[in-house]
């Protein structure tokens, strides 16, 4: 809720164009008490802490998981991780996805604890990144998103049109209510990293509700 004096930090990073923009809500528009201070590094060479940082992956189960992985080894110089919580509900999925990503990490030499569990409440325990990366429906919903449209001449996709709105009543709940678990649980000023397509929506509903 916009009077919630608790908030998470978004950070959103649209796959499409693999960049990262932050951006803070307008208090004059969302009833947000104030503006959220720059993001650091964004554009600029900035190292984060080098202990004690935790990470949890939610929809750490998804085949992307192995290639965030891979992001977090080859810039761990700026961002040293020592805890990487991988969340998913579907086990069958995390299993083999956790176990690629360990001997990624021991291979390079990690020393870490990679924890893979279906506990929310465990996983984003005192993370200070949480990275979302949903597929509400799953490859089942994407398809539908992304063909039923083209039979009423609207275009298919599941980030814009009728097909992104559908993907995003699905998901805006469900990335909203992982944001205030974010607020109560992970650590103070923690970011909230968001890869949920359509990653517009579900970043303006963060702002609009004062994540930031």
């Amino acid at each position: 809720p916009s009077g919630a004096t608790t908030t998470a930090s978004v950070f959103e990073a649209p796959p499409s164009t693999a960049t990262s923009t932050g951006r803070a809500a307008d208090p004059g528009s969302t009833g947000c008490s104030s503006v959220a201070p720059p993001v650091a590094g964004m554009g600029g060479d900035v190292t984060f802490r080098t202990v004690g940082v935790k990470v949890a992956i939610v929809g750490g189960g998804s085949t992307y998981t192995p290639e965030l992985v891979e992001g977090l080894l080859d810039h761990r110089e700026r961002l040293a991780v020592d805890e990487l919580a991988l969340l998913d509900p579907n086990v069958e999925r995390l299993s083999p996805v956790a176990g690629l990503s360990e001997r990624m990490l021991r291979r390079r030499g990690w020393e870490g604890k990679l924890v893979a569990t279906a506990d929310r409440a465990a996983a984003i325990d005192g993370a200070d990144f949480v990275v979302v990366q949903l597929r509400v429906g799953g490859q089942t919903a994407r398809l539908s998103d992304e063909t039923l449209p083209l039979g009423h001449g609207c275009f298919g996709q599941e980030t814009t049109g009728p097909g992104g709105l559908a993907n995003a009543l699905r998901t805006v709940p469900i990335v909203l209510e992982l944001a205030e678990e974010t607020a109560r649980r992970a650590a103070e000023g923690a970011w909230l990293v968001d890869f949920t397509n359509p990653v517009g929506i579900v970043t303006q509903a963060l702002l609009d509700e004062c994540h930031r």
